[in-house]
């Protein structure tokens, strides 16, 4: 399943087919979290560093270029911020051949059940029906992620940065809620 997932990110990634919706955080500990991870273990190709991603919660990724902007916002119609702060529940991975994602658990939480379904009414190509939110902490090499997995981590982010819905051109259309 993570092979398909892996092919599904390059592919839409190379030609941009697909858009994605993301909470991105005001994360209070992020540059902490990221010093944790030894700098020696990040994930590299051909000198591009995959490393660690900016702190965010993907909603749902593989919109069609159909979708419209208003679409997308009717989605968030009745929603609020507070609907958007999450409980982190552990350090934990998904491993693969190529690398391992170090990924922080979110609590599923009813509202972010909701926003995802509304979202996956619309065209898209998402090939998981089962929400699992996470936020990726950085893109390790293979077999290094166990070192960092930590189950009692806990945490709270209790503010958002924006909402926004990344185009398959990738501008963005930041969201107001």
């Amino acid at each position: 399943m993570m092979k398909k997932y892996l092919e599904f990110i390059k592919e839409a990634k190379s030609r941009y087919e697909y858009g994605c919706v993301m909470v991105d955080f005001n994360f209070a500990n992020w540059s902490e979290l990221l010093e944790s991870i030894d700098s020696d273990d990040v994930y590299k190709v051909e000198g591009k560093n995959y490393g660690q991603p900016r702190p965010h919660l993907t909603l749902l990724f593989g919109i069609h270029n159909t979708v419209s902007d208003d679409e997308i916002l009717n989605c968030f119609e009745g929603f609020t911020e507070d609907d958007f702060k999450v409980q982190l529940d552990g350090v934990s991975i998904f491993e693969n051949p190529e690398f391992d994602v170090v990924k922080l658990g979110v609590v599923l939480t009813p509202k972010l059940k909701e926003i995802n379904k509304k979202l996956s009414e619309l065209p898209n190509s998402n090939q998981f029906p089962e929400y699992k939110p996470h936020i990726t902490l950085a893109y390790v090499k293979s077999g290094l992620g166990k070192k960092y997995v930590n189950p009692d981590y806990k945490y709270e982010i209790k503010t958002i940065s924006k909402i926004v819905y990344t185009r398959p051109d990738t501008t963005e259309l930041t969201i107001k809620l």
